[in-house]
């Protein structure tokens, strides 16, 4: 279930689960069977934050009273991925999707050029990797 509710996520953005660098998630999910046979399958990190780290977040898209009930924190997805890729990009905040909820995050692709090394990862292996032998200064890079 929570397999085919994610991919029916990353499929309304042209993405696949091979694609995805990594799961993050509440600590209090760090025993979930399908997060970690998740994790497992597709070769990707699952790691998980507490409620302190995640609260330092300071802006999320939707907040729920009954989540901060539960788990001490008001939006789980969108403050777990942000914690995960702090420079990201939020392409897909919070949704809803059947006993789940998931937020898309993507790498800030901007900082790439003022990289000696730039490495491509997919299903948990470096696929590709690019030398960038003028790499330029972070006052040049357009946010």
């Amino acid at each position: 279930m929570l397999e085919q509710g994610l991919k029916e996520v990353l499929k309304e953005y042209g993405l696949e689960m091979e694609q995805l660098c990594g799961l993050a998630s509440i600590d209090l999910k760090k025993e979930e069977t399908g997060l970690l046979q998740l994790s497992e399958k597709y070769k990707i990190p699952f790691v998980t934050y507490n409620a302190d780290e995640l609260m330092k977040i300071r802006s999320v898209s939707d907040s729920s009273d009954f989540v901060k009930k539960v788990t001490g924190v008001d939006n789980v997805c969108e403050r777990a991925v942000r914690t995960y890729v702090p420079d990201g990009k939020l392409i897909f905040p919070k949704c809803r999707k059947e006993k789940m909820t998931v937020a898309i995050i993507t790498h800030n692709g901007a900082i790439a050029p003022m990289a000696d090394k730039v490495i491509h990862f997919k299903n948990g292996t470096a696929e590709k990797i690019e030398i960038n032998d003028n790499p330029i200064s972070i006052d040049e890079i357009e946010w």
